[in-house]
């Protein structure tokens, strides 16, 4: 049992080790700012309200973070979904056409 609970421990203490790698060093702050929501949870024990205001996050937000680690790992907190939705405007969105002039100021067709 004890042995055990030592493998426990030294798992944890990797995944807090990568944390702490992976939140300075990432390239998108987006995803950084999720790493640093998990780091500070998972090695300062805070509940969700400080760790929010650690990393400039509502509590609902370390929430979710939190959760998404805890079902998918750190694969799950590297994905970047910002910008994806679409709205229903997008359907009547027609591009507008770039109109070229030649060096008298004429449309050119």
């Amino acid at each position: 049992m004890t042995r055990f609970r030592c493998l426990l421990h030294r798992a944890f203490y990797t995944e807090i080790q990568r944390l702490n790698y992976e939140r300075v060093r990432y390239p998108c702050p987006e995803i950084q700012k999720k790493i640093n929501s998990v780091y500070f949870k998972a090695s300062l024990n805070l509940s969700n309200t400080p760790t929010g205001i650690l990393a400039d996050l509502d509590r609902n937000t370390v929430s979710h973070w939190v959760h998404v680690y805890k079902e998918g790992g750190f694969e799950a907190l590297f994905q970047y979904n910002y910008g994806t939705n679409t709205g229903e405007l997008e359907k009547h969105y027609t591009p507008v056409k770039m109109i070229t002039l030649n060096d008298r100021g004429r449309m050119l067709s």
